[in-house]
């Protein structure tokens, strides 16, 4: 039995990784022009990338474990480049203090497979007849698992260490958000079908991610700097590709994965120049008829999906809670293109959500075929999923109604609720800093 050996998304998950990372790397090279460690920097970053990689395709439990540990290190090490700054300083003692515990229950889970499974080797202890049972020992260390998948992913509770980075050099925030968090769906994917076996677990993993999806949303709302927002960004989409495994999609889940790394490493490339968005004011006397035209248009790009993904509406399983949350996504990118003051709009609009839809559902199509036909097993729907599915609609149609200010005053439990969330998505005060004055590079 080798220490290493590919698996179907070894070579998915290296080429995202080596494609951001040596992107990240040349970025390094001219974003740290004159710094005197630019070249240590730059080797700890290809250390990093070496040990996800070797994560990646270890098939041994103890160079699984030692890859996790080596590559949290570095990036901690990474995002205290600024070794003088206090609040460079405290951002990666709290990372430190969230990856040791990811380690605690890295390790405990592993030592455990180790142990059911009668050997160290990933592959023997995946068809070790002890560890299919489904014992006590297994659930419990699945569960582990889930809890440092979550460290790594930046999920509530642990979500305070990616949100008080944001003194980290530009390039190690890219590698972070666009390679680093996706290691906790490596883990999941990794050991999938022991997952599968207990449908208790999946809908936990459904849970922990739907919750920290609708809270990364939320605040990504209340953000008032561009790297606050992407960071509570990438919680909220590791939230959902959380739950996505949690519904049985691994490989709708990967698809979101590789679409959101490339997406949101572009963004922290960009994020350091003149940032300008466009936005249209929404003015209109009949805010109704304008949301349910976009709803229309939310129907018309779910159906593209459909079409392109295999998927359908009909089904009665996981797969439609997949579609409406694709439905609320085409409503809301149709939403401002209606409202923008130019000529064949309707026309537009519906181009652009057709032709996105169709891309997504190709790219999960694609994920479907390349990934082992056992990855994807949707489930039964049960009351938990129809709830989430009614938040979902209820939350954006309060949202899209809040901007149309079609109510006229606001509630006092509303405004607490405000102020609450607005708080609970600040970064740690100690990696701050509030005045000029402590800034030291």
């Amino acid at each position: 039995m080798s220490l290493f050996s590919p698996h179907p998304i070894t070579s998915l998950l290296v080429g995202l990784l080596l494609y951001v990372g040596c992107i990240a790397g040349l970025f390094s090279w001219t974003y740290l022009q004159g710094d005197r460690r630019k070249a240590r920097f730059v080797l700890e970053l290809f250390l990093a990338i070496a040990a996800l990689t070797s994560m990646i395709f270890a098939n041994h439990l103890l160079v699984l474990y030692v890859s996790w540990v080596a590559s949290n290190a570095l990036l901690a090490r990474m995002m205290t480049h600024h070794r003088g700054w206090s609040a460079a300083r405290n951002g990666g003692a709290l990372a430190r203090k969230n990856f040791a515990l990811g380690a605690l229950f890295v390790g405990v889970a592993l030592s455990l497979f180790w142990q059911q499974g009668g050997s160290p080797y990933v592959d023997t202890v995946l068809s070790a007849k002890s560890v299919q049972e489904g014992s006590s020992v297994t659930t419990f260390a699945l569960t582990l698992l889930i809890l440092g998948a979550m460290t790594q992913s930046a999920l509530w509770p642990f979500h305070r260490w990616l949100i008080s980075s944001l003194n980290s050099p530009t390039p190690v925030s890219a590698f972070m958000h666009a390679g680093f968090v996706n290691g906790g769906y490596f883990f999941l994917a990794r050991f999938f079908p022991l997952y599968l076996a207990q449908p208790r677990l999946l809908f936990l993993l459904f849970s922990v991610g739907m919750i920290s999806a609708f809270l990364g949303t939320s605040w990504q709302l209340l953000q008032n700097n561009v790297k606050g927002m992407l960071a509570c960004s990438t919680m909220g989409q590791m939230g959902f590709m959380f739950a996505q495994c949690g519904m049985g999609l691994f490989p709708a889940a990967l698809a979101h994965l590789v679409t959101h790394s490339l997406f949101k490493s572009y963004l922290f490339f960009a994020s350091g120049g003149a940032a300008r968005e466009t936005c249209y004011e929404i003015q209109t006397d009949r805010p109704l008829s304008l949301l349910s035209l976009s709803l229309l248009y939310g129907a018309w790009g779910s159906l593209c999906f459909a079409f392109s993904s295999g998927k359908s509406w009909a089904s009665q399983d996981t797969n439609l809670v997949l579609l409406v949350v694709v439905f609320l996504t085409a409503s809301q990118c149709a939403l401002p293109l209606l409202c923008a003051p130019i000529r064949y709009k309707k026309r537009i609009a519906a181009c652009v959500v057709g032709a996105l839809s169709l891309l997504y559902g190709a790219v999960v199509d694609f994920m479907t075929h390349r990934t082992p036909e056992s990855m994807m097993q949707p489930q039964a729907l049960n009351i938990g999923h129809g709830i989430t599915i009614l938040l979902m609609v209820g939350a954006w149609l309060f949202l899209t109604l809040w901007k149309f200010s079609f109510f006229q005053h606001t509630p006092r439990w509303l405004l607490r609720v405000y102020v609450l969330q607005k708080n609970a998505s600040e970064p740690d005060p100690e990696a701050t800093t509030p005045y000029r004055n402590d800034y030291q590079y």
